[in-house]
This record gives C-alpha cells, sequence and structure tokens, in this order.
C-alpha cells in the first residue's frame, strides 16, 4: 500500500489519540479495554483505506471505535441476559438437579435482581426496556424523550454496573470461573 495513502490516517491517529482514548474511557472501558479498541479501529481503517479513499481520517476512526464498543456492549449485554435466564431456569425442572446447584442459581438470580434494584432509576429502565422487553434504542429513546446516544450510554452504565456488582458478590458474567458455586458443586464441575 502506498505511504502518502496511509499517512494521513497514522497522523490522524497520533494526533487524536488521547482524544479517542478519553472518548472511549466514557463509554466506561478498562484502560486494556481502551488500548485493544483503539488498535482494533486504527487496523479496520487500515484494512479500508486499502479499498477506498478515506476523506476525513479523524471522523473514521471515532465512528469505527464507537461500533467496536457497541458491539463489546452487545456481547457483554448477552452475557448478563444470559446469565440471568440461566439463574431463572434453576425453578424449571431438569433432570434432577442437586439441592445446591438449585440453592446457588436462586442465590445468583437474587444477587442479579438486587443488582439491578441499585440502578439509577433511568438507567434501570432503559436497561430493562432493552433486555427485558426487547425494545430498540430507538424505541426506548422515543418513549422516554431521551437522544439514542443517552440510551447507549444507559445500556453502558447498566453492563458495567452489574457486571462489577455481580463479580464483587462473587458470581462472574461471561465464561468466567464462578467463585461462590457451593463445595460440591464445584467438585463436580471441574
Amino acid at each position: 500500500m502506498p505511504v502518502e495513502k496511509t499517512q494521513p490516517l497514522l497522523e490522524a491517529f497520533l494526533e487524536h489519540r488521547d482524544t479517542l482514548s478519553a472518548y472511549l474511557a466514557q463509554r466506561l472501558l478498562s484502560d486494556d479495554e481502551i488500548d485493544d479498541v483503539l488498535q482494533e479501529a486504527y487496523l479496520n481503517a487500515m484494512e479500508a483505506s486499502k479499498k477506498r479513499s478515506i476523506r476525513s481520517p479523524k471522523s473514521y476512526l471515532f465512528i469505527i471505535a464507537r461500533n467496536l464498543v457497541s458491539k463489546r456492549q452487545r456481547r457483554a449485554a448477552g452475557a448478563i441476559v444470559r446469565e440471568m435466564n440461566d439463574a431463572s431456569m434453576s425453578a424449571v425442572p431438569t433432570s434432577e438437579p442437586t439441592q445446591d446447584l438449585k440453592l446457588h442459581y436462586q442465590r445468583k438470580f437474587e444477587a442479579f435482581r438486587q443488582a439491578v434494584d441499585t440502578l439509577p432509576t433511568q438507567c434501570r429502565r432503559v436497561f430493562l426496556m432493552r433486555k427485558l422487553y426487547g425494545y430498540s434504542h430507538k424505541t426506548i429513546a422515543k418513549k422516554l424523550g431521551i437522544s439514542t446516544s443517552t440510551v447507549e450510554r444507559h445500556i453502558t452504565n447498566a453492563i458495567m454496573r452489574l457486571s462489577m456488582t455481580m463479580r464483587e458478590s462473587g458470581y462472574a458474567v461471561g465464561g468466567e470461573k464462578v467463585s461462590k458455586l457451593p463445595t460440591s458443586i464445584e467438585a463436580k464441575h471441574e
């Protein structure tokens, strides 16, 4: 690839890296996640510049970063919803789950419910409208009289707070090892 084609992109990335990092930090990403998103955004922009000319490298980098954050949020939200569904499914009779496992899922669901209750009112309302009722961001924004970016911010905030609260409660989210399984269950699942 010709250097003159990639040079404006590299210059824009280097010039606006700190601003882009601050933008990502507002979306409640950790430092490691910010670095990952920055790197991935730059690489995606480089790939795109091979196929077409990028008129506004700064804007393009921000759009890519925003899309990458949205993708991460969807994955995190999916993990939380799966965890919630797993916990609520403990009430459904299966092939003889142990009492320990039933109790574990009941406690996990209760911890999640309490974590949701601690969210700020508007944040909780947006999260539940999206994850429980399946409303689109646009529909939520219209119903609550707020912008779609505010809806996205509330959902991001809710996901980060819920993930942190569940981890602090000993219930990992998204494939991490669960630390609050009763000893008898831990031995069975290792």
